[in-house]
């Protein structure tokens, strides 16, 4: 069974964008954020090569566009690991070790 997990950046990224669209749109809109990008992470996990190949950035690293941010995931023996979720604007590469 695929997987994906959330590396430690990643859910203060989801901590942070979860407290921004509270206060802009509210609860209602931060849950269902929330549940597509979590059922996104799932589909990811199934099919990773959906994203796009990152190696200038870090080998083997792939990205995909999810509304107003992008994951950042590296594919593992059992799923994905998502190692960022970054707003489309951000430049990765001051973000991504």
């Amino acid at each position: 069974m695929s997987k994906y997990k959330f590396a430690p950046e990643a859910r203060d990224d989801i901590k942070n964008i979860i407290d921004y669209t509270l206060k802009k749109w509210g609860k209602a809109q931060a849950n269902k954020y929330i549940d597509e990008l979590e059922a996104l992470a799932g589909n990811l996990a199934k099919t990773p090569n959906l994203g796009k190949g990152r190696d200038a950035l870090h080998k083997g690293l792939l990205s995909y566009l999810y509304q107003s941010h992008v994951l950042y995931y590296l594919k593992r023996k059992n799923g994905i690991i998502i190692i960022r979720i970054l707003h489309a604007r951000m430049h990765p590469e001051k973000h991504l070790k």
